[in-house]
């Protein structure tokens, strides 16, 4: 049962950086228990606030240390500057 979850909303702005980002950091998130495919939503409209992001991803994990873990992962964090390049508005939670 999962008691933590990874919530991403952002904006692509290169699909090709963004796809090699997600197969770099798929395998090190579920190295550290993250249950994939994550759920995927398109946002539709944005109620309130200053963000406009495109989706909204739901990761669940079995602990927010196992989060904490997959962040500071060296093989992650070889691959943050293809995520920032990929994407041209982003927003990492930890929620539990």
């Amino acid at each position: 049962m999962s008691n933590a979850y990874l919530i991403v909303s952002g904006r692509i702005s290169d699909k090709a950086t963004v796809e090699e980002y997600k197969s770099l950091a798929g395998p090190v998130l579920k190295k550290h228990n993250a249950i994939l495919p994550p759920e995927n939503y398109k946002v539709s409209n944005v109620l309130a606030g200053d963000s406009s992001p495109e989706f909204l991803l739901r990761i669940p994990f079995p602990t927010t240390e196992d989060i904490n873990k997959a962040f500071a992962d060296p093989e992650y964090l070889k691959v943050i500057s293809l995520r920032d390049k990929g994407f041209s508005e982003l927003s990492i939670y930890s929620v539990s």
